[in-house]
């Protein structure tokens, strides 16, 4: 009788490698005072405003990438053509800020 190879067991730790750790403060620029929770490959997140926090690098990074344009209108000069004009973006408004501390 044949039998099957056992699979070798393989810890995720030993697959994916152990990214940095960071401390860091957590800032709500958006609607400041409030929390912010989330999910990311399975751990639960919860930061407050304020707050000091030890997290990977990808998860500052991450909430320091998010935010939304600010668009500004076109001037009325740019109307003679009779032409749709496209909005512009102006700059970017963050939502988030965590400062690394270490």
């Amino acid at each position: 009788m044949i039998e099957a190879a056992e699979k070798p067991k393989i810890k995720i730790d030993e697959v994916k490698p152990k990214e940095r750790l960071v401390k860091m403060r957590f800032r709500n620029l958006e609607q400041a005072g409030l929390d912010l929770a989330f999910t990311v490959e399975g751990k639960r997140y919860h930061f407050l405003d304020g707050g000091t926090y030890i997290v990977p690098k990808s998860i500052v990074d991450h909430l320091n990438s998010l935010g939304y344009p600010q668009y500004e209108e076109p001037k009325e000069q740019e109307f003679s053509t009779g032409e749709p004009q496209p909005l512009k973006v102006v700059r970017w408004i963050n939502r988030f800020h965590c400062e690394i501390l270490e």
